[in-house]
């Protein structure tokens, strides 16, 4: 199955006037649905008030689902009560356009299918992600009292690798040939063919999660350095690029005074360069089953671990207090997760602008994102009695959130209120659009990390890749696909493993 893409030409036209829409409509909220509910009660379809989203429906796709529905269900929902980001529901009205947004999303949707929503909370971030996984399977050794499972990232890959997760392909309400279902999803996340979770508008922390590189527009100014933009532009904004700009702003200053060509804050924030570079670790044979992709070890790889790992420990770059120095103007970029704008540069006067990973060369035909662990994966449980009225809440909240949560999450919350500029609508789009779900980052628990760990550790100590791709244990992998093809169970105890500093 293809995705298909909306053109950008469309896609910016339609969020920029959008916006405009929503910041009137902002001004003249007094009121929102009350769909929010603690996670003890359920959520009934209700009253929907008005919302900007009935006005500006059309400037997006629609779906193709009915107008009205009466499937007069009950979705259960399982989902992580420690995520980072308001997603599910909104409890209290308040003033943040997006926790509004989720609101009437939520209330427009169960109106429209005749639904109600039971939302069951349990721990479930990276520390607790076992404990969410043994909830799962301990329903489906009892009740079967779950529809839906909305979880951290690692813990739904787990329980689809566990028999846990239905095929989504099953549900042809579920169309993830639309814009609300990242492009590369459906290429990428596929597993024998079938395709067991789904994230993209419907999850705020996935949107938060996309990793983007953030530049210092006074910097590049003082410097006559050419725009980070006018590069993605043009299909330049390479790897080399990224070094060749930082190289012009090289300086011997003190540590209290000098001026970065990249800050971090951690070696976390090096995998975006792996994946920005159109690298991957799994891939798919000719019959659909899982193999090692031929680009994890492979001369580009090596290349770009080689130019990276000479980059960031050249003194040009510093892993230590990246956010501070890039919000004190003291480095030209910084690689961090699209949140940091609202969490870190809201409160500056800096001027900054934000572009895509830079790609490996300029003969590599899209820009590629990396997520960050702490995001949301849906799936349809395998032993739900309510699975088709499941498929279409998961396609209606997607649709919904893309016409409504997407664009007051990026169009008000970070292009107008943090970032001030036009031309980062632009920039998300692209960002948005390739967002990548490497099976081998999902399934990276399964794998002993490897699938991460690995390019991390070579950028930080600047070693040889091929050299430690050798010596890591091939075994690992071989035996994951071998248990993915043959339907074999997980080893036990990879839920009891601590991978602590590694997320």
């Amino acid at each position: 199955m293809k995705t298909s893409t909306a053109s950008s030409a469309r896609q910016i036209v339609s969020r920029v006037t959008a916006l405009l829409l929503i910041l009137v409509f902002a001004l003249s909220v007094t009121a929102c649905a009350n769909n929010g509910k603690t996670p003890a009660e359920t959520t009934s379809s209700g009253e929907v008030t008005a919302t900007p989203d009935e006005t500006t429906a059309s400037l997006f796709e629609p779906d193709d689902l009915p107008a009205q529905l009466n499937l007069n269900e009950t979705v259960t929902m399982l989902y992580w009560e420690d995520f980072e980001n308001v997603e599910f529901f909104v409890e209290d009205e308040g003033s943040d356009s997006v926790e509004y947004a989720i609101k009437n999303r939520n209330a427009k949707v169960l109106a429209r299918l005749g639904v109600e929503i039971d939302f069951v909370p349990t721990p479930g971030n990276y520390n607790n992600r076992s404990n969410f996984e043994k909830t799962v399977y301990a329903d489906f050794s009892g009740s079967n009292s779950y529809d839906i499972y909305a979880a951290y990232s690692m813990s739904v890959a787990n329980c689809a690798y566990s028999g846990y997760c239905a095929n989504l392909y099953d549900y042809s309400v579920i169309n993830f040939e639309k814009p609300w279902w990242p492009k590369k999803l459906t290429s990428e996340a596929v597993i024998n063919n079938k395709l067991y979770f789904a994230s993209g508008d419907i999850s705020t922390n996935m949107l938060y999660m996309m990793y983007v590189m953030y530049f210092s527009k006074p910097i590049v100014t003082d410097n006559g350095i050419e725009s980070p933009y006018d590069c993605v532009d043009k299909g330049t904004w390479t790897i080399d690029k990224m070094i060749e700009m930082a190289a012009v702003i090289a300086n011997d200053l003190d540590d209290d005074n000098k001026i970065y060509g990249l800050a971090t804050s951690s070696n976390v924030h090096y995998d975006p360069f792996f994946y920005g570079a159109g690298l991957r670790t799994l891939d798919r044979a000719e019959d659909g089953s899982l193999i090692i992709s031929d680009l994890f070890g492979s001369e580009r790889a090596q290349n770009t671990a080689t130019k990276m790992a000479e980059f960031l420990n050249n003194g040009q770059c510093t892993a230590s207090k990246g956010q501070e120095l890039f919000r004190d103007g003291r480095a030209l970029f910084s690689v961090n997760r699209a949140r940091y704008a609202s969490q870190f540069l809201s409160d500056t006067d800096m001027g900054f602008g934000i572009v895509p990973m830079p790609k490996y060369d300029e003969t590599q035909e899209e820009y590629a994102t990396c997520l960050g662990f702490p995001y949301t994966l849906y799936a349809i449980s395998s032993g739900s009695r309510h699975a088709e009225a499941a498929a279409y809440l998961l396609e209606a909240l997607a649709s919904e959130s893309y016409r409504t949560v997407t664009p007051a999450l990026f169009e008000v919350s970070m292009k107008i209120r943090y970032v001030d500029d036009p031309i980062a609508a632009r920039m998300f789009d692209i960002v948005h659009d390739g967002v990548s779900f490497d099976v081998g980052r999902i399934f990276c628990s399964s794998l002993d990390t490897i699938t991460f760990r690995l390019f991390r550790d070579v950028l930080t100590n600047n070693t040889s890749y091929a050299t430690e791709y050798a010596k890591k244990n091939p075994d690992v992998i071989a035996a994951f696909l071998t248990a993915v093809r043959t339907g074999e169970d997980l080893d036990p105890t990879i839920f009891e493993r601590n991978f602590d500093g590694y997320l």
